[in-house]
């Protein structure tokens, strides 16, 4: 009961916090967030990525451990767009991965499609973060795995993203049967 109640205080200053980092630019990493994994993107020929509808080919190099040298690091092809609805109109954009094949990224169960959350308006980059955390301690038959790191597309510093799974029907993520169905 006592670890409830935390979360009962925690929460509406959490939520209640809105930021709109309007006008400043993401900051490379402080010491306090170089121990977060290194996801870079490097799109062919450096094409900026400005739809939501296609996808742009490139390289995602995922360096696990930046502060050791490391055979951590895993380099594949894959696709990326934006995502999003109104999100997709801010400063910091959020992001689907496609991969050719099933990859496990940090741990998670293999997957072919990641997000790149990119929580714009939540300063303290906790809030989804809190309500996965719920939803895990609720035993709840499916909550996004997720995973902070700091994003570069084409060697420019994005901010810190979450890395988390794409909501979607498969075993491995929102597992509904041969009858059951996802409502969006």
């Amino acid at each position: 009961m006592k670890a409830y109640y935390k979360w009962f205080v925690f929460l509406p200053i959490v939520f209640g916090i809105t930021s709109c980092n309007e006008g400043l630019a993401p900051q490379p990493p402080t010491p306090q967030t170089r121990d977060l994994p290194i996801l870079q993107i490097f799109t062919e020929n450096s094409v900026a990525i400005t739809s939501k509808d296609d996808y742009v080919k490139g390289t995602l190099k995922l360096d696990i451990d930046p502060n050791t040298e490391s055979t951590d690091i895993i380099e594949l092809p894959m696709k990326i767009k934006g995502r999003g609805n109104s999100t997709w109109g801010l400063p910091k954009k959020p992001y689907k991965i496609k991969f050719e094949t099933k990859t496990s990224l940090l741990d998670e169960p293999a997957d072919k499609e990641w997000v790149l959350l990119a929580n714009y308006y939540d300063k303290t980059l906790v809030r989804n973060e809190i309500a996965f955390y719920m939803g895990r301690m609720s035993n709840l038959d499916y909550t996004p795995s997720s995973n902070f790191v700091n994003v570069y597309i084409n060697e420019k510093y994005n901010g810190i993203y979450q890395l988390s799974d794409q909501l979607k029907i498969s075993v491995n993520r929102v597992n509904v049967g041969e009858d059951g169905f996802l409502w969006k």
